[in-house]
């Protein structure tokens, strides 16, 4: 499914604008902070070790990258993936410590960008919006069969040129969703989510 809503996002997103003659190409690393801001309701009345009880556990620093197709000045495409890692640290139980768990969130997303700034300006910020995919899995997750959820997309970003054709970029990329953790036909975790990348990196202009 998580490749299935990627590439349907891209199709939607990328081939409309691809048409268009003038363009550029921006793309290259990222470095973010995975900041998930929403809470969890527990149906199921229990917790469970190994599993993290709130999004803000799942918090850490992302790596990815970015690929930005401007056809003018004020309109553009953004692709856009990155991967958290954080462990959970072991607890006591009365069967004894638990064993170390860890969380793996990947999210894929394709923007259309809306440039704020005149053609004059050297830099650019644009606000953007669209879809992608979230996919949470390592062995916290492992017994819930590793969940995907398609997500509605915001963001906000800006570049600001560097000799060589290289950008400098900051910005943030918002996912909304539901999400929904089974086992086993119950409901363990339920909730609408916002999960915020707080991103900066480099980018290599192709014209």
């Amino acid at each position: 499914m998580y490749r299935k809503v990627v590439q349907f996002a891209l199709c939607a997103v990328v081939i409309p604008v691809a048409a268009r003659a003038q363009r550029s190409v921006e793309i290259g690393p990222l470095v973010a902070l995975y900041s998930p801001v929403g809470s969890y309701e527990h149906p199921a009345g229990f917790f469970r070790v190994g599993t993290p009880d709130r999004p803000s556990d799942n918090r850490g620093v992302a790596w990815g990258g970015d690929a930005r197709l401007w056809v003018s000045h004020r309109l553009g495409v953004q692709l856009q993936g990155a991967t958290s890692a954080v462990d959970h640290p072991s607890v006591i139980t009365p069967g004894g410590p638990s064993p170390v768990t860890s969380s793996h969130v990947s999210s894929a997303t394709a923007q259309v960008m809306l440039g704020i700034l005149p053609a004059s300006s050297r830099s650019r910020l644009w606000v953007s919006a669209g879809g992608g995919a979230i996919h949470h899995s390592g062995s916290a997750y492992e017994r819930y069969g590793s969940p995907t959820h398609a997500a509605g997309v915001l963001g906000l970003g800006s570049s600001i040129a560097l000799p060589y054709g290289l950008g400098a970029n900051v910005g943030l990329t918002s996912l909304f969703y539901h999400w929904e953790l089974s086992d086993l036909g119950a409901v363990y975790q339920t909730g609408f989510q916002t999960d915020v990348l707080w991103h900066a990196g480099l980018t290599l202009a192709v014209r």
